[in-house]
């Protein structure tokens, strides 16, 4: 599993993928970015578990939030991976 996990809202998705290039061209490469096909969730991939698993075993997490601060209906906010 990938040592940084990346958490974000879909209004975010381009910070989110930019970041995670940024910081491989700086050569941390071990991200965890859920829409990314070759860091996330693979087609196929039942993917509340491998959010829960890859926020798990990361040695950091980063979010993004919307820019109102709120999450969407039905999202709870966590202070960690107990909250998925």
């Amino acid at each position: 599993m990938a040592r940084l996990f990346i958490s974000h809202s879909a209004a975010n998705n381009a910070a989110a993928i930019a970041l995670c290039d940024w910081l491989a061209e700086q050569g941390f490469d071990d991200v965890f970015l859920e829409i990314d096909p070759d860091r996330g969730v693979v087609a196929g991939e039942r993917w509340h578990e491998a959010l829960k698993a890859a926020a798990t075993a990361a040695r950091l997490c980063s979010a993004f939030s919307r820019e109102r601060g709120s999450p969407p209906r039905g999202v709870k906010p966590s202070t960690g991976p107990q909250g998925f």
